[in-house]
């Protein structure tokens, strides 16, 4: 409903219903590789706690029409966000038919990340670089 409504309502003495609640994100910490499913849109994975390397796949490219979410570095591991089903079907820096993105410079990873948008036939990585000198491997 828009301020004008809202106004109208108030001025008629009519209760307004209350306001949304603010959005929220869902942080979920991994520390083994992940397959991501649907219900995981607009989640905020992170690889606290991790010892190693940590893979995130992404759900099926079909189903991904909206899906979205964030993949943050909390540990100097390599992580990596792999598209799932066929091949060739990310989009990151200079490569429209990549399959897979990570960072890879030694002790610059903490803090670093990858935003993934799907629509349905693509994945779109947008790269967050903690340190300007942190290196992205796109494959």
């Amino acid at each position: 409903m828009g301020l004008r409504h809202r106004m109208q309502k108030i001025l008629r003495g009519v209760d307004l219903e209350p306001s949304p609640p603010q959005s929220k994100r869902r942080v979920v910490a991994k520390t083994a590789d992940y397959t991501c499913v649907d219900s995981d849109s607009g989640t905020v994975f992170t690889t606290l706690g991790s010892s190693g390397d940590v893979d995130f796949t992404l759900p099926a490219i079909g189903a991904s029409d909206g899906w979205h979410a964030w993949f943050m570095s909390a540990t100097d591991n390599e992580m990596g966000v792999i598209s799932a089903g066929s091949l060739d079907n990310l989009v990151g820096f200079n490569d429209d038919t990549a399959d897979a993105v990570r960072f890879t410079t030694a002790s610059e990873q903490i803090g670093c990340g990858f935003y993934v948008v799907g629509d349905g036939t693509k994945w779109y990585v947008f790269v967050h670089l903690g340190q300007d000198s942190a290196s992205v491997s796109i494959t």
